[in-house]
């Protein structure tokens, strides 16, 4: 048992609970691998909340976070210098945020930012939005759908647009 959790609470972790995180990472670093991904590459995730910044580094996944709440435009201009000091790295949003993340930043940084392909979570990404979005930035999109329960991880087929659960 740890403590640290969000609410204070003790976080419990069993040998399942464990092997479960394993055994989901390995079918999300599958669905990664289709943009290029490799186990540990640089990510950015816009998504979740950074309690008191914009940022947070997790060295255990190699992932700065971007609180979607923090992005107002008093720390725009920070985000933006911090973004081109980057390396290569792939973007990891929601399909409903990956458009405001590009308006926030402006087209022409996002542009000319390292991102080596988007990684898509959670929601239903349409179709038609998802071939747009590839042929007018040149990236491709790993979309995948999960539960944090555990409970379902499907990934989006490339070919037939389609759900495949794992």
């Amino acid at each position: 048992v740890r403590t640290g959790g969000t609410s204070g609470q003790p976080l419990r972790f069993t040998a399942d609970t464990f092997v479960r995180r394993q055994k989901e990472r390995a079918y999300l670093f599958d669905i990664w691998s289709q943009v290029g991904y490799r186990p540990y590459d640089l990510r950015v995730r816009y998504a979740g909340d950074v309690f008191g910044s914009m940022l947070r580094y997790n060295r255990l996944e190699n992932v700065w976070i971007v609180s979607p709440a923090a992005t107002v435009d008093g720390e725009l201009g920070g985000l933006r210098s911090w973004l081109r000091t980057l390396p290569p790295f792939f973007l990891h949003v929601y399909p409903s945020s990956l458009y405001t993340f590009i308006d926030l930043l402006g087209e022409d940084l996002f542009r000319s930012l390292p991102v080596q392909g988007v990684i898509a979570a959670s929601e239903m990404f349409p179709a038609s939005d998802q071939v747009r979005f590839e042929q007018e930035f040149g990236l491709k999109i790993a979309h995948w759908y999960g539960h944090s329960e555990y409970a379902v991880l499907a990934n989006c087929c490339r070919e037939c647009r389609v759900f495949h659960f794992y």
